[in-house]
């Protein structure tokens, strides 16, 4: 019997632990300019950058088929067990496509599929699947896996600041009313995941104080915090001095990671991030 672990092209892991621990990565798609992409497989997150901050586009991304999971999930062997951990239902239909590609192969496999709703993307997603590996590898079994990663999820903190709020609005992910308010005040909202939505967490007046409010708000949970990562797109830099600030509070391992394609075409080239549980 195996385990085995997919995921989706958002949950932005390292390629050497994707390698590694051979998981099975299922990639969203990017619509622009008439041309269709696979998130991380025929356009880097680099490549789509520099065409967002140099052409006047704004992609579309669309989630994987039933059909990309049915594919994995056909070549497993009987008693395998499979964890399927997706980005938010609440942001994507990912989660739909695996649940339905499940139902599609019941009869077909028998091995276990459990299809889970992280109800977070990027580095909440990704943390979810190397606690999921580091479970695996230490003889934990589904249920007790499966336990572990609820309880993270209830615990998991994803906060980040936009250097602009048009890609959301265009994307649909906060409203046309709340983009030209924050536009036209020249507001800089300091943006979290709450039950798997974008909501708006506080509202200041620059990009410094944005990024100062996110660490005001890690400082408090520092102490209790097991695994924190951040997340830039389009901004090592920024994401640099972040990590450097985050450390100031917090010594335990830290992930940095730039976000890939589909993230990037809703957040915007500038955005940084801190993620913690």
């Amino acid at each position: 019997m195996a385990q085995i672990i997919i995921t989706d092209s958002t949950s932005d892991l390292p390629l050497d632990f994707v390698e590694e621990n051979k998981i099975h990565i299922v990639p969203l798609n990017i619509h622009l300019q008439d041309s269709l992409y696979k998130d991380g497989v025929d356009i880097q997150p680099s490549e789509l950058y520099y065409r967002l901050r140099t052409e006047d586009i704004f992609p579309q991304t669309s989630q994987p088929s039933a059909g990309e999971f049915m594919e994995i999930y056909q070549t497993l062997k009987p008693d395998d067990e499979v964890l399927v951990l997706c980005l938010s239902s609440e942001l994507s239909g990912t989660y739909q496509s695996a649940e339905m590609a499940r139902d599609m192969v019941a009869e077909q496999i028998d091995a276990e599929i459990h299809v889970v709703d992280s109800r977070s993307v990027s580095l909440g997603l990704g943390m979810q699947v190397i606690h999921a590996q580091k479970c695996f590898a230490e003889g934990k079994d589904m249920a007790q896996t499966l336990y572990e990663l609820a309880e993270i999820r209830r615990r998991m903190r994803l906060i980040f600041a936009v250097d602009t709020l048009e890609y959301l609005a265009r994307g649909g992910r906060i409203s046309q009313l709340s983009k030209r308010l924050g536009n036209l005040l020249q507001l800089k909202p300091v943006l979290h995941l709450e039950e798997g939505r974008i909501e708006v967490l506080d509202k200041v007046r620059t990009r410094s104080k944005a990024v100062q409010r996110m660490l005001e708000i890690f400082y408090k949970e520092a102490s209790q915090a097991q695994q924190v990562g951040i997340l830039h797109i389009d901004a090592p830099t920024e994401g640099q001095q972040l990590a450097q600030k985050v450390q100031e509070y917090y010594h335990g391992p830290l992930l940095l990671a730039q976000c890939g394609a589909v993230i990037g075409s809703h957040a915007g080239p500038g955005t940084v991030g801190i993620c913690w549980y």
